[in-house]
């Protein structure tokens, strides 16, 4: 028996990026009756995989002008691929996807795992002239699109109420982290060293000059402190501020920056570190999701110092994991002596991983 073809698809993501290959892909592959096929941003190198067809149709600056050209490029290779399901992960390839829906049988879902309008409008990504404007059309597209999407997989709870979708069309799939095969998963530090690591997007709304801030006034406390930078600014100016800011501190490293950083070497580095730092300001576009890196820091027991949002730390206290701090208004040392808390003396479980979400994704995409 043929399997039934499926793209999923994203623009400025990897094709390499963990929910759409490690979660998505993956999951679907090994049921062996889906031929899985991911488009997205081209990555470094392309991860070895005989289950998954890799489609890296994607490679330009974030705010240049062949980012114009992605949906009719996506549009060309859907075409030639005849999915009988496509999972969309981004707002910018929902009109291309919709055509296609019109011309050709196929099983639209919108994968949500942003709040794109609200991101937009708050963000820096845009100039702050066209911002409202770009995203009333994303909030006008996304409303629009409703009539010819078939189903929704929403990374957060909070998504049901603010898109109201009816719930019949909806299932919540959460972006738990997917744990490597036969790795234990192990941390290697020194006790003569205190490593801080910060993984993911990386600018000022992520609080990463507040994070530095804070490195900075604890390693007068701490000499040994080295403080390392895993992950992508998409906004040239940020990244230049942060390369300025941190010109000159050899005890600050950065891997990324301007591109992004390979998760498997984010991965490496939680292994290697002491404590990951997340100082995001309390703002509602980013406050209001719940950032996919605690769950592998969870899983690999890497203490957290994490800005005092509420429905994160509840989360992380379960287990011990982190500690809660007002990056605004903190006494470094007080923080210091935080440090030397017990963590993890409740161990997570099954929760945390993408396996308790495996099931309901997969019954989701079965229904069609």
């Amino acid at each position: 028996m043929s399997k039934i073809p499926v793209v999923i698809a994203s623009v400025l993501k990897p094709v390499d990026e963990p929910r759409m290959f490690d979660r998505m892909g993956v999951s679907l592959a090994q049921t062996n009756i889906y031929q899985v096929n991911i488009i997205g941003f081209k990555p470094k190198s392309l991860p070895e995989s005989s289950d998954i067809n890799f489609h890296p149709l994607f490679s330009f600056k974030r705010l240049g002008l062949k980012r114009l050209f992605a949906p009719f490029k996506f549009f060309m290779k859907v075409k030639n691929i005849r999915p009988k399901i496509l999972i969309i992960g981004t707002h910018e390839l929902l009109t291309a996807g919709i055509i296609y829906k019109i011309f050709y049988p196929v099983k639209l879902i919108y994968d949500l795992r942003e709040n794109y309008s609200l991101n937009i409008q708050y963000g820096k990504g845009f100039n702050v002239i066209f911002r409202n404007l770009i995203a009333m059309y994303v909030r006008l597209k996304e409303s629009i699109s409703k009539i010819f999407i078939d189903h929704y997989l929403l990374a957060e709870e909070s998504y049901k109420e603010i898109f109201h979708i009816p719930a019949s069309r909806v299932d919540l799939i959460r972006n738990k982290f997917s744990r490597p095969a036969d790795e234990k998963l192990e941390r290697f530090t020194s006790t003569q060293s205190l490593k801080i690591i910060y993984t993911g997007t990386i600018g000022e709304d992520y609080g990463i000059f507040e994070g530095i801030e804070f490195c900075k006034n604890l390693k007068v406390k701490r000499p040994e402190l080295t403080f390392s930078i895993y992950g992508f600014c998409s906004n040239q100016k940020e990244f230049q501020k942060l390369k300025q800011t941190t010109k000159n501190l050899e005890w600050i490293t950065i891997k990324g920056g301007d591109t992004p950083c390979p998760h498997t070497e984010i991965l490496e580095g939680i292994k290697t570190h002491d404590f990951g730092l997340l100082p995001y300001r309390n703002l509602d576009y980013i406050t209001s999701c719940f950032p996919s890196k605690i769950y592998e820091y969870l899983a690999y027991e890497l203490p957290m110092i994490m800005s005092d949002q509420s429905s994160w730390v509840e989360y992380c206290n379960k287990y011990q994991g982190c500690i809660p701090l007002n990056f605004q208004n903190y006494n470094v040392e007080d923080a210091e002596l935080l440090l030397h808390n017990k963590f993890y003396t409740t161990k997570p479980g099954n929760e945390i991983y993408w396996k308790s979400e495996e099931n309901a994704f997969l019954s989701a995409i079965s229904k069609f």
